[in-house]
């Protein structure tokens, strides 16, 4: 096996493992407040240019210079949305989500300035995970993390 070879599958390990860590992660923070359900979570959000309504709160993403945005508009029965900015000069590896128990938005990939905005509609009276993740431009090293739980 050639070293790229070798090199691609233990990144794709880590990543897998890694994104999976976040989703479990998700899932705790959402845990709380989610009614059992036998259902899997499906992907119901989209991927947005930018997030409309008003920016409610911004939180910053430990050891990196990246920042959270959420925002919410009453549109569409409630939409919840969320942008993550890196902030710094050159591109990085972004990762976003935004969930409930039952659905979920999510992007990543190397961007210059920011990944998202990731939104759910339907949300009015919901609470909603936000995950983010800033990893070095290979994806294989998490520089910060933030995970959020916010209600409306």
């Amino acid at each position: 096996m050639g070293i790229q070879t070798h090199q691609a599958r233990r990144f794709g390990r880590r990543l897998l493992a890694t994104a999976a860590a976040a989703g479990l992660a998700l899932a705790g923070l959402l845990a709380s407040s989610a009614p059992a359900s036998a259902g899997t979570l499906e992907q119901h959000g989209q991927v947005v240019k930018q997030c409309s309504g008003i920016k409610k709160k911004t939180y910053a993403v430990a050891g990196t210079t990246a920042t959270i945005q959420y925002w919410y508009s009453t549109n569409n029965g409630g939409t919840a949305c969320a942008m993550l900015y890196d902030n710094k000069a050159g591109a990085t590896n972004l990762q976003l989500n935004i969930a409930t128990s039952s659905v979920y938005s999510h992007d990543h990939g190397i961007y210059e300035y920011y990944a998202g905005g990731v939104q759910l509609t339907n949300m009015r009276g919901k609470c909603v995970g936000i995950a983010a993740n800033v990893y070095n431009r290979a994806g294989d090293k998490v520089l910060g993390y933030r995970h959020v739980r916010v209600c409306d």
